[in-house]
Parts: structure tokens; sequence; C-alpha cells
């Protein structure tokens, strides 16, 4: 009978920081600091099964080691590894076309270390369908909130420029910065995550599981 398998993830060490990388906005890639403050990356398509009688061999880094955030960031990577949520196809299209997707990423890339999470809440209730943007800063960051409402803002004004690409296939309500402590666990899950890779990956999917 098989024993029991680890599930790994091999990071490599020494590459330049990716602000998109951090917090799993990414679902191909993720990006943790080190104690020592080394950048460690990961890539969704190096985890693989292991026999567990590897812990036999190998001490853990006594040496390094990452931080609770990182942690629950890599916690949250590998779930989304198994369990995604999409955005129906044709709210993703308008997006794109208006270029929301592509100026949320600009304006978080120098202030990701700020930034918690970004959640959209999405209302199917109406035709169009609404969305709103959540920008949820770390309450601990002295700039925390002035840098999430600049995200938000700059979010409002693609919006506003890009107005006629959403005409009759999408409502964009507002975006809106808001402290981790403010916004409660149910709340959060009546939101879709947003990602680097929020467009569908229909073409070029993760496989069900890691290689054996």
């Amino acid at each position: 009978m098989e024993g029991p398998r680890l599930l790994l993830a091999r990071g490599k060490a020494g590459r330049e920081h990716n602000g998109t990388l951090i917090n799993a906005q990414s679902i191909r890639c993720l990006q943790l600091t080190t104690a020592s403050g080394s950048i460690v990356h990961y890539e969704i398509d190096s985890l693989a099964f292991y026999d567990a009688a590897l812990l036999d061999r190998h001490e853990p880094w006594s040496e390094e080691g990452h931080t609770d955030d990182d942690v629950r960031s890599l916690r949250l990577w590998l779930s989304q590894r198994f369990d995604r949520l999409e955005l129906p196809d044709e709210v993703v299209a308008a997006m794109s076309a208006a270029g929301l997707q592509a100026k949320l990423i600009d304006a978080t890339k120098n202030r990701s270390k700020a930034i918690r999470d970004i959640r959209i809440f999405y209302n199917d209730n109406f035709t169009p369908p609404h969305i709103t943007f959540l920008v949820i800063y770390d309450s601990g960051n002295a700039n925390g909130e002035a840098q999430a409402k600049h995200i938000a803002a700059a979010l409002d004004h693609r919006a506003e420029q890009k107005a006629d690409k959403l005409d009759g296939r999408l409502i964009y309500n507002n975006a809106l910065a808001i402290a981790d402590t403010a916004i409660t666990f149910a709340q959060v899950l009546q939101t879709h995550r947003f990602r680097v890779e929020y467009l569908s990956l229909r073409e070029d999917p993760p496989s069900e599981a890691p290689r054996s």
C-alpha cells in the first residue's frame, strides 16, 4: 500500500521583487520575502506530490523563515490551485475593454505592500450587472489608507474615461478604500478576488492536480 504523500512547493531564491506576484494575486506565481529579505519565487507548475518519508531526510531551514502574513499568502495561493472563483466571461470582456485590469495592476504595482487584498463585488440582480471594487489596505501600515485611496481614484478615473466601453454590458459603481479591520469575513465571501489572471484560463488551464 502506498504511504502518505506531501504536496511540495519548490521555491527559487534570488528573484527580483514583482508587486503583482505577492499576496496570492497571481494564480501561476507567488513571491514571498524571507526573514533576511531574500525573494523566494514559487510557480504553480512546480507543485508535485512526494513521499512523506522525505521529511525523515531533510531538516527545516532554521536560518530562514517567513512572516505569518506570508504563510497566509502561501496557504491562499495553494488553495486557489484547486478552487478558483471566476467572473462571467462577458463581464471580464467588458472590464478588459475598458482597461480596468491594466489600470489596477499599474496603480498597485508600487503600493502592493500596503494592500491586503482587492475584491470585486459583483451584483447580477441588475441588467447589465453592477460591480464595485474594494481595495483593502493594511490598517497597520501608516500609508495604507492613502495608497488604497490612490488606487481607488485611479480606477474610478479609468472607468470614467472608458465609460463607452462598458455601456450596455456593465455598470461600474466605484472603487472603495477599506481597512482590513473594517470588512467582515462574511462580506469577503460575497466578493470575487481580483487576480492578475482573472481572465478565463479556459485556453490554458492549470491541470486538475499536481504531477505525481
